[in-house]
């Protein structure tokens, strides 16, 4: 990000101000540094670290919670829980919404009102919805603890505090 943010940022704003539409949207201008890091060994590397997190995770080497986005430092939403994100992705929340979803692939959108994602996947960082994630300021955590997301999914309708800290 740091080095090909400046170089998106003045080509972005270069395309935006020659284009009747003003596009690209800033929001795609950000995204094109970290999406650059896809085709770099960093990625390789992600995908194996990201194999041996769950092992350490498991294993108990590691905590069970993983905070992929911090979103705005606390977050708080009416918890809905969802099979999927891919289920509800194009769907918009009229209020903040904290997501609990069971399934997370990785190329999915965050929906409008979202203001937080809670799964047991855990995506690579680098995965679309991490990047999305991180550049709209959305709370995105994966939990491994089966009974800490039952009682999470316990509180399903009503308002949720988030506040992620360092393990």
């Amino acid at each position: 990000q740091a080095t090909l943010g400046p170089t998106a940022t003045a080509l972005g704003d270069g395309l935006r101000k020659r284009t009747p539409e003003g596009t690209p949207e800033s929001w795609s201008v950000a995204l094109f540094a970290e999406e650059a890091v896809r085709g770099t060994i960093a990625f390789g590397l992600a995908v194996v670290l990201r194999r041996t997190d769950r092992l350490l995770r498991d294993s108990g080497a590691l905590p069970k919670w993983q905070i992929i986005s911090r979103g705005p430092g606390v977050t708080a939403g009416t918890l809905v829980v969802v099979p999927s994100l891919a289920a509800v992705q194009h769907e918009s929340y009229a209020v903040p919404t904290v997501l609990l979803a069971h399934a997370v692939g990785g190329d999915e959108e965050v929906p409008p009102g979202v203001v937080g994602v809670i799964t047991p996947d855990a995506p690579d960082v680098l995965a679309h919805v991490a990047v999305r994630a991180r550049g709209l300021g959305v709370l995105f955590a994966a939990c491994l603890d089966s009974d800490a997301l039952d009682a999470l999914a316990a509180l399903a309708g009503r308002t949720v505090t988030c506040t992620p800290h360092p393990a």
